[in-house]
């Protein structure tokens, strides 16, 4: 599968969660965009792939969508708690440099896993919530499922 089709799948899958949990349309929007984000994560070990152009940006705009959600519940939060949310978005982003530069596994190894979907969901769940963790693991599963590579290791 190309990278629209995965893409697609995504903010199918987002949406749908996002409609069960009742997210409000700023929850909504932010479910489907790290659903959909989250679709291509597993070619991040790909050179070429779509991903790792959009990861260099999309890391940061997620890790402060994790950071904002999991630390305020209205817009006017964020001017108290700008030091926490900066510091998690700059640790959440470190962490992705350290993997794409030094751990990148093999195109179609571990990151086509179950075991590596699931870690990543629990990775993003910890870094915010169960909202945007169980968001992300659907998004990767989404795309595993494009793949018809269902394996568990």
């Amino acid at each position: 599968m190309n990278w629209a089709g995965h893409i697609l799948l995504g903010v199918v899958f987002g949406a749908a969660f996002a409609l069960l949990v009742g997210a409000d349309a700023f929850l909504f929007a932010s479910i489907v965009f790290v659903a959909a984000f989250s679709a291509l994560v597993p070619d991040i070990d790909h050179d070429s792939s779509k991903i790792r152009g959009y990861a260099d940006l999309g890391v940061p705009i997620c890790a402060f969508l994790f950071s904002y959600t999991a630390l305020c519940d209205g817009v006017g939060c964020g001017v108290e708690n700008w030091h926490t949310i900066l510091i998690n978005t700059l640790a959440i982003t470190g962490l992705y440099m350290i993997f794409i530069t030094y751990l990148k596994p093999k195109h179609r190894g571990i990151t086509h896993t179950l075991l590596l979907a699931a870690g990543y969901g629990v990775a993003i769940w910890f870094f915010s919530n169960w909202v945007f963790g169980v968001a992300a693991l659907l998004g990767y599963l989404s795309h595993l499922a494009g793949d018809r590579m269902l394996k568990l290791l």
